[in-house]
């Protein structure tokens, strides 16, 4: 087996951006050949090639999902929040729905629905201005404190 070089776009850019370039590529090259398809009259080429392209864009679509996922879930432990659990994977196959997470068909990983992951990344927002405020507080007693010092020091040094 043959160990391909990564190239200097795949070393250096973050997987996030170089699937959407992949999205964007998709789109166009796979249009051009739907286009071409049903000018062409071959609705049935067209059809096939309009099913390819979007079992590859959900695909797709679900890796990028799953990265922003991976990165709220992380931001959240982080901040030791809690994390909504997400059902089995029996429940998930019997179909029972759940308002946070879905199942992704094509990858088998756990994807936070747009509720799951508004509510998620409320809550993360939410803490993160929280602590905040409280570093800000202290910032400003210390500033307080080191120009009281500092004229403390000046009314002492002109004695």
């Amino acid at each position: 087996m043959v160990k391909r070089k990564k190239s200097l776009f795949a070393r250096f850019v973050p997987r996030i951006w170089r699937l959407r370039r992949q999205l964007r590529k998709l789109r166009t090259e796979s249009r051009s050949q739907i286009d071409q398809a049903k000018s062409a009259g071959d609705h049935k080429r067209a059809s096939y090639l309009e099913h390819e392209w979007s079992s590859e864009f959900e695909m797709i679509r679900d890796e990028i999902e799953v990265i922003y996922t991976n990165r709220l879930v992380r931001q959240a432990r982080r901040m030791r929040l809690p994390i909504p659990s997400h059902p089995t994977i029996n429940q998930a196959l019997n179909g029972t729905e759940d308002e946070n997470w879905y199942l992704s068909n094509l990858n088998g990983e756990w994807i936070l629905t747009c509720a799951g992951y508004a509510s998620l990344s409320k809550e993360v927002k939410k803490e993160q201005r929280e602590r905040i405020k409280a570093w800000s507080a202290m910032i400003g007693m210390l500033t307080g404190l080191v120009g009281s010092l500092a004229a403390l020091a000046a009314i002492l040094l002109s004695r």
